[in-house]
């Protein structure tokens, strides 16, 4: 049976990754996977600059201990020189450029003011201090964004001081989202006794939308071959295809054996994993059909696993893989299984230290514990106690 990584690994590998890519006004871009690196127009900060209000010095001519006089001011967005004698300096405004032979600035809180002005006692200065210097962050054509970066708000001021006003993302997925079972009705609808209200077909949509160009959502589908066939027809005319449900081992899990015939290769069926172990997983060309189960802690689950990484692969991101930290355990935690679990947890912190302690749950149709869950906490290996203090592995829901 496969591990959760060699899983991860023949997702990624099946990936052939060929997005085509189209130009949009860069405040449209937050969210989009960048297309082409955004170099530095100019170097940057494309002068010395003042990092606050202050006076501005040629450190070498200054006697500290005298008093010094101000010879005049600048201020942000003007372009001035002078000429300064020994204890002479000029007063600045943050954001302003340096003047040529000046070096160093220094905030006008540490001097008294007067006619003249005069440093205070004990007061550190530095030669070079409070400039921002020219290039210091980066030199013209450097990159400073590089391709494969989802782009958000923190990148628009880059985009704007480089005047990059249209910018070349990669296009979105189109995702098709397919839900089945007998048991299973639309929200919406009142259920019978024996029934349930569909919480995957939508839950996954929602997980998807970031990567989405578009979601074509089908059913909830009956547990029949025919009507099964009929929407996945249409589901496989999508990059990506989610079909929830259908996919262990019982009597009308039909999903696989409906794959099989519409030709979809099957790469693997079944993993070393709880919740989630029926996940199935094929292609057909260029399209991911993903088979998860439907429970829907267990399609979650194996969303943030295994889904999720491959849409941003497939979207052109750099960064696709799963994004793990280590903490330490609150508490013992008894595996009585040998199967990899990843299991809801939620986070407590106590006399300043921030841990992390898995959730009492009922299993993975328990949606609501589910719900107060912060994040999940990898078991693996064999039936054993994980002791309170123990470093594991964490990823953020």
């Amino acid at each position: 049976m496969l591990t959760i990584n060699e899983a991860i690994q023949k997702i990624s590998s099946s990936i052939e990754f060929d997005r085509p890519i189209e130009s949009l006004p860069f405040a449209m871009c937050v969210g989009r996977v960048l297309a082409k690196d955004i170099l530095a127009d100019r170097d940057l900060p494309p002068f010395h600059r003042s990092m606050m209000d202050g006076f501005a010095f040629n450190f070498s001519e200054i006697d500290w201990t005298k008093s010094i006089t101000v010879k005049g001011e600048v201020y942000p967005g003007e372009e001035k020189t002078f000429k300064l004698e020994k204890n002479e300096c000029i007063k600045i405004f943050t954001g302003a450029a340096m003047p040529e032979n000046l070096d160093t600035i220094i905030q006008h809180e540490w001097f008294d003011l007067g006619l003249t002005i005069k440093l205070k006692e004990n007061k550190p200065v530095k030669k070079g201090a409070n400039i921002h210097w020219k290039a210091s962050d980066a030199k013209i054509s450097n990159v400073l964004i590089p391709t494969g970066t989802q782009l958000t708000t923190r990148h628009l001021p880059i985009l704007t001081s480089v005047g990059q006003m249209k910018v070349d993302v990669f296009k979105r997925l189109k995702i098709s989202v397919v839900s089945t079972g007998d048991e299973v009705i639309l929200p919406e609808q009142t259920p019978k006794w024996a029934q349930v209200r569909d919480a995957n077909l939508f839950t996954l949509k929602l997980m998807s939308e970031g990567y989405a160009e578009s979601i074509q959502t089908f059913g909830p589908v009956p547990d029949n071959k025919e009507k099964l066939t009929d929407a996945l027809v249409e589901a496989m005319k999508a990059d990506v295809v989610m079909i929830s449900a259908g996919v262990s081992a019982g009597d009308h899990d039909f999903v696989p054996e409906v794959l099989l015939k519409l030709g979809v290769e099957k790469v693997f069926h079944k993993i070393d994993l709880k919740p989630g172990h029926p996940l199935w997983f094929g292609v057909r060309g260029k399209t991911l059909v993903f088979g998860l189960p439907g429970n829907p802690v267990s399609g979650q689950v194996c969303f943030k696993l295994f889904v999720e990484s491959a849409l941003k692969k497939m979207s052109g991101m750099q960064n696709y893989n799963l994004k793990t930290i280590t903490m330490e355990l609150a508490a013992d935690f008894p595996k009585h299984h040998p199967r990899h679990e990843w299991a809801m947890a939620k986070l407590i912190t106590e006399n300043g230290k921030t841990t992390i302690t898995p959730l009492i749950h009922t299993g993975s149709g328990d949606f609501f514990h589910f719900g107060s869950a912060e994040a999940l906490i990898s078991f693996p290996g064999n039936a054993q106690t994980f002791a309170k203090g123990s470093s594991v592995e964490v990823l953020f829901l």
